[in-house]
């Protein structure tokens, strides 16, 4: 089997970066006895599961998204021995830290606002998240506190005792904080200034702030990105477009949590039309999510390969819990990833439900191996029989089924000869058309409905 380069096939289609968890599984290990006991099957080693390494030998795709927050602290992973000429984006944990999560989760017994925003200021966060995002990602993300964490509803962030405006004059001394260390030259990363609001009006001060502090590019967050849809995205890079503020060094804009079949084409339309009309064709619109590593890492689900063409109907991710019983564990007969349904002699499972896979897993490791190489753990009491062989298989699955099928929706919207339902293709048009006309606004509304609907948003109450 020769090595699949995906990176190769992203063209100059909008890049979809896997977010990156530092699960156990994502250790970076020579030593497979630091896995299992015994040698790992099908003559695997470790490091086949770094697909950020260009000389991986099944396949590998340069381009991720780790938070600072997350694997601070750690040297033990695949960020800390990534490839040279792979693009990490280091995300600066603001959400996690809204949440409450990380240090701020020990400040709960603080009762005002003076007191976090003391306690904000004085825990090092912002220069500890800055000099890991220097030493180990490729790019960052500037570190906003998100204004959601105002609400009362947030009781379990100790940010729910500040206003709105403290949590954005917050978020503002950290992209300060990065023009002074660019001034005394200790700062070498391209870093995007965060733009978040839920609603619009909140989305508009934000940026009103964010506009006076010139860094390399944009990140679009909350109601801003994702959660606002397509029109808002659009109606956003437009006016950082008409407001000087892209190309001339700010050509990159990336979007927080999306990683949906049908954005796809719709972003790399963005992406096109944004790179005609300020004439810079380095100008790129990424975007992120770690569906692909939570649900195997933490719900043991593999994804199955969309079956894309000119019906809307396969044009999403469908996960499916990878099956764990103790049945399955011990059957005598070894049941392949690569095939969900015995052609010859029938399993148990293939004759009392008719497969034993709810859809096969044909990634390049995957095909490699059988169910009960990754259930290694038979007894008839356990409840979590695979270990991290296990999830590193089922991260690895996905990871690349995702990538992929992204990359093929792509390519089936913009290929010579399309073959995606004819909603996509239109809006694709439709974004380019709207991207460069000068007097866009009207144009934008009217297709609004259609271009939500073409991607199949649905905005959360928090957004409306």
């Amino acid at each position: 089997m020769s090595s699949i380069d995906l990176t190769a096939r992203l063209r100059n289609f909008a890049p979809y970066l896997p977010s990156i968890q530092p699960s156990s599984a994502e250790r970076f290990v020579k030593d497979s006895s630091k896995w299992r006991a015994s040698p790992l099957p099908a003559g695997l080693r470790p490091d086949d599961f770094d697909y950020l390494q260009a000389n991986n030998r099944y396949w590998s795709y340069l381009c991720g998204l780790a938070s600072a927050e997350a694997f601070r602290g750690s040297k033990d992973n695949s960020i800390a021995y990534r490839d040279s000429n792979t693009d990490v984006l280091g995300d600066s944990g603001g959400f996690s830290y809204g949440s409450g999560s990380g240090e701020p989760g020990q400040w709960r017994g603080l009762t005002c606002e003076a007191e976090v925003v003391a306690a904000w200021r004085n825990s090092g966060i912002l220069e500890k998240t800055v000099d890991w995002i220097e030493r180990y990602a490729s790019a960052g993300l500037t570190l906003d506190l998100p204004l959601w964490a105002a609400r009362p509803v947030n009781s379990e962030s100790p940010f729910h005792l500040c206003s709105a405006m403290t949590l954005l004059a917050l978020s503002m001394e950290h992209v300060q904080y990065l023009l002074d260390r660019k001034s005394a030259g200790r700062l070498k990363r391209k870093y995007l200034n965060v733009l978040q609001g839920d609603k619009e009006a909140d989305e508009e001060v934000w940026y009103q702030q964010a506009r006076q502090y010139r860094l390399d590019g944009w990140s679009f967050a909350g109601g801003v990105g994702t959660d606002g849809g397509p029109y808002r995205i659009i109606r956003r890079l437009l006016t950082l477009r008409d407001d000087g503020l892209l190309g001339s060094g700010l050509n990159w804009v990336h979007l927080l949590k999306q990683t949906q079949l049908r954005w796809a084409p719709v972003l790399t339309a963005m992406q096109r039309g944004i790179q005609r009309s300020i004439g810079a064709e380095d100008f790129k619109i990424t975007y992120d999510s770690s569906t692909p590593y939570q649900e195997a890492g933490k719900r043991e689900r593999f994804v199955e390969a969309p079956a894309l063409g000119p019906s809307l109907v396969g044009w999403h991710f469908k996960y499916h819990k990878f099956p764990t019983t103790f049945g399955v564990a011990t059957a005598a007969v070894p049941l392949s990833l690569a095939t969900a349904t015995c052609t010859a002699q029938k399993c148990t499972m293939c004759q009392s439900q008719g497969s034993h896979l709810d859809a096969p897993l044909l990634s390049p490791i995957a095909q490699l191996l059988t169910i009960q190489d990754l259930l290694e753990r038979k007894g008839n009491l356990i409840t979590r029989r695979g270990s991290v062989l296990a999830d590193e298989v089922l991260i690895n699955h996905n990871v690349f089924t995702v990538v992929e099928g992204i990359i093929r929706a792509n390519e089936a919207v913009f290929s010579a000869t399309p073959n995606a339902p004819q909603e996509l293709i239109d809006a694709a048009g439709m974004v380019a058309d709207i991207c460069n006309r000068q007097s866009w606004h009207t144009t934008l509304t009217y297709h609004r409905t259609f271009l939500e609907k073409a991607v199949a948003y649905r905005p959360s109450k928090n957004v409306l």
